[in-house]
This record gives C-alpha cells, structure tokens and sequence, in this order.
C-alpha cells in the first residue's frame, strides 16, 4: 500500500491545496532551525518561493534553508520539518498522512469537498516525477 511504502512520496503541496488543505501565498510555509525562523512563498502551483529561487519539494526548500544556518547539512525531509501556516502550524507531513488516509478509505465524506472521488488504485505511472535523494 501507499501508506507504508518507503521512499519519496506521491502527494505533492499541489494536491495538498487542490483538496483545500492549503492555501498558497505569502508566509505559508515556516521552517525553524538552529533557533532561526524563515518563511516562505507558496505560489498557486504548489512551488515554494524563497529568497528569489523557487523550490518544488519542501524538502529541496528545508535543505537549503537549512543549509544557510549549517552549510555541512546533507539531507533534509522537508515533510518533517516545513510547518503550514505559521511557525507553530501543523507539519506538512501530517497533512499529508490525513489526505493520504482519505484517498485510501475513500474521499466523498469530507464536509465541504465537491462530492468527487479521486480515489486512484493504480500508482505505477505517477512516479515520473521523482528527484535525486542526497543521502
């Protein structure tokens, strides 16, 4: 199953925010490191903009966050240490795991959603868009 299985993720901070669990601008990611605070930019294509770059993972975006405060910093999962909201907001990884327990055991009872199943049974052909791990 999807839950369980080991390595990069399926679910994307654009999935996240097409099923309302986020929204995208100013200030809506937080990481704290080292006794450091920083935010950043999700744009409405669930990349992060920081610092004028932009980062499609949050875990491209915390290891170079992470990486202003401690240059030798090798890898980074950026669900574990991206916050939503502000500086003391849920970490991403647990808005993940609630919309991934939602696709598993089906969408249509959530309050406010439109009534669409996006149930998907076959993963094989999503994993295109992989990127490299550092460690």
């Amino acid at each position: 199953g999807i839950v369980n299985r080991p390595g990069r993720s399926t679910v994307s901070l654009k999935m996240l925010m097409d099923d309302g669990r986020m929204k995208c601008g100013p200030d809506q990611l937080w990481i704290t490191y080292q006794n450091q605070t920083w935010s950043g930019e999700l744009n409405a294509d669930g990349v992060i903009f920081f610092q004028g770059k932009d980062f499609q993972s949050p875990s491209a975006w915390a290891i170079y966050v992470k990486r202003l405060a401690n240059p030798a910093k090798k890898a980074d999962d950026g669900w574990k240490s991206v916050r939503y909201g502000d500086r003391d907001g849920p970490m991403l990884e647990l808005l993940k795991g609630a919309f991934v327990r939602e696709m598993i055991g089906g969408a249509s009872k959530t309050p406010g959603s439109s009534g669409v199943k996006r149930k998907r049974k076959k993963d094989s052909s999503d994993s295109e868009e992989e990127e490299d791990r550092d460690g």
